[in-house]
């Protein structure tokens, strides 16, 4: 009785061990939400499972060519836990994409067309060279009858008639049949570029992410599987549209955004950033730096800059001290962008920037100060626009416009002329973001009352923030610069120059008109020449100008052109050694 109960419970145990374990639910999820980054995207795909009480495995299929395995996480909800999630490949015959499906049956649909185009062809090119050689017999035996007078003339008509409209009929068929061949072949070239393009990277593979689940009970469990992929990218693109007579501009904040994943976005709800997903999370440790002495190489003549420093990388030893900062901050940039791996390569930078301190010479330390006040800050710039409602974004190399926000803003503008560089009068205007929005630096399309004005360049502004910008020429205020006079003596060893210059100012407009003149005196700090403004009619906006730039802040009464255009005047001195001569530096 023993050994039975025995034998009884060893065929349970063996039947539940060889039982099949329950099929893995295979499902691809639906794509609801998508964040771009610079040059990558972190897709989410949701997942309505029914879940049985216990471990179930779900297998997640048609993942994009271009993901990046390491980054594939998943989260759920109702108490089911994910036990764990892995990646995997699995090799197929054919794409099962739908959309290469879609293409490979229009090419084979083509080919086919191809191939009865060319029957046709052939049968023409056939019955061409059949009718042209009855034609020909036919001919000859005609003349032999005439002879004899075994046939008329009028049947002779006849039959000549019928057999060149059925060589003209087969050749026109031939010839038709040519230019259809060439119209199909166009479509398939077409068409395998366009499935050359979505296979761009992508070999016969399936890939697929493996989940496991633990309920608590049997449930209906919603699951968000998350990833990165490469391959998707935007950039900033605005359009400045100015009404002057109101003292406003509309700001239209767009993105340029394409992505060439491998898997169409349709319906989802699209997030920009400029967040790097990849960069670490932890701050660089910062080393200490040990020095010691070593005697100095190379000529002992030459600035230490060029000589006697060790290799850092990012820097050259034939380049000056500003040269070197730009390459050691461009390449800072790109190392803090690579993760916990860049930090020995950050140290390297760091220590190549102080070598660079500890080794200038006194006569660089002005323009080093002044290279580190203009290098962009651009690693700590983080922000993300989510854009209204949800869109698709197929996988393709064409970039699309999309709308991130419109603001109108305050704004108060002016003429600028620079007749020293153009007689051209540009729209300027001085713009508030009055928005709640960080505006990142891009390309602008500037429109003027309604009317395109040109293009040009968008700076970073931050909320509140003023810039300007030009809103493109006004063809009805013209400026106009000459030299008026010029006289020159020597006192003593040195020679004096005068200068006058005479700017005429025309005013079409019937309206009165703000404007801002700015012209120039050369500049120097060397003490050996002197430069002094000793006229200026109007005043200028600025007692002493900054580097020779002067500036006059003018209004231009209505319709003076003319004897009545707006004048303005000014009279400068430049004394130097007569021995010299006067140079750009």
């Amino acid at each position: 009785m023993k050994h039975t109960a025995t034998l009884f419970i060893t065929i349970l145990l063996t039947t539940a061990m060889l039982a099949p374990a329950a099929e893995p639910q295979t499902t691809t999820g639906q794509i609801t939400d998508v964040t771009v980054y610079h040059g990558q995207a972190l897709v989410t795909r949701t997942l309505d499972l029914e879940l049985p009480t216990g471990t179930s495995e779900v297998v997640v299929d048609d993942l994009p060519n271009h993901i990046l395995p390491d980054s594939i996480y998943a989260l759920s909800d109702n108490g089911t836990k994910v036990i764990s999630i892995r990646y995997r490949n699995q090799p197929v015959e054919e794409d099962t994409r739908q959309e290469i499906k879609e293409l490979e049956e229009r090419i084979e649909q083509v080919n086919n067309e191809i191939t009865e185009a060319n029957r046709q062809k052939m049968i023409g090119q056939d019955m061409n060279v059949f009718y042209k050689g009855l034609w020909g017999l036919s001919v000859d035996g005609t003349d032999a009858d005439l002879e004899h007078g075994l046939i008329k003339a009028n049947e002779i008509e006849k039959l000549t008639m019928h057999l060149e409209d059925r060589y003209v009929e087969w050749h026109n068929q031939m010839t038709e049949m040519m230019f259809r061949i060439n119209e199909l072949n166009q479509q398939l070239d077409f068409l395998k570029r366009q499935r050359d393009e979505l296979n761009a990277g992508s070999s016969k593979t399936k890939r697929q992410a493996v989940l496991y689940l633990q309920s608590p009970s049997k449930t209906q469990a919603n699951v968000t599987v998350n990833y990165l992929v490469n391959g998707a990218n935007w950039i900033p693109s605005y359009n400045l549209r100015a009404v002057p007579d109101e003292s406003t501009a509309r700001i239209e904040y767009n993105a340029v955004v394409n992505q060439t994943s491998g898997e169409n976005w349709n319906n989802v709800a699209v997030e920009l950033s400029t967040a790097q997903p990849t960069m670490t999370a932890t701050p660089p440790t910062l080393q200490p730096m040990e020095i010691t002495l070593s005697a100095r190489t190379g000529r002992t003549n030459q600035p230490p800059t060029k000589f006697g420093l060790p290799a850092m990388p990012g820097m050259k030893h034939d380049q000056s001290a500003v040269s070197n900062l730009r390459s050691l901050n461009s390449a800072r940039q790109r190392a803090s962008q690579g993760g916990v791996k860049a930090q020995q390569q950050l140290e390297k930078l760091a220590m190549g920037n102080q070598m660079l301190e500890f080794s200038m010479a006194a006569d660089e330390v002005k323009a080093f100060k002044k290279a580190i006040a203009e290098t962009p800050l651009v690693e700590g710039i983080s922000v993300t626009y989510k854009l209204p409602g949800r869109m698709t974004l197929p996988s393709r190399s064409d970039q699309q416009i999309v709308t991130i926000a419109a603001s109108d803003v305050p704004a108060e503008f002016t003429l600028v002329a620079t007749p020293l560089l153009t007689d051209y009068v540009y729209l300027q205007g001085e713009l508030t973001n009055s928005s709640d929005i960080i505006f990142l630096p891009g390309k602008a399309s500037i429109f003027r009352n309604g009317e395109f004005a040109g293009t040009g360049d968008m700076p970073l502004v931050t909320v509140g923030e003023k810039f300007t910008t030009g809103f493109g020429a006004d063809s009805q205020v013209q400026a106009v610069r000459l030299l008026e006079d010029k006289i020159t003596r020597i006192q003593g060893g040195n020679q004096i120059d005068t200068y006058t210059y005479k700017i005429t100012i025309k005013n079409y407009k019937d309206t009165e008109t703000s404007l801002r003149l700015l012209d120039r005196l050369p500049y120097t700090e060397d003490k050996s020449i002197r430069i002094e403004l000793t006229d200026a009619k109007p005043k200028l906006a600025e007692k002493k100008p900054e580097k020779g730039i002067l500036t006059w802040n003018l209004t231009l009464p209505p319709d003076t052109t003319a004897d009545n255009a707006t004048t303005v005047s000014y009279t400068y001195t430049m004394e130097y050694d007569k021995s010299m001569r006067i140079n750009t530096k």
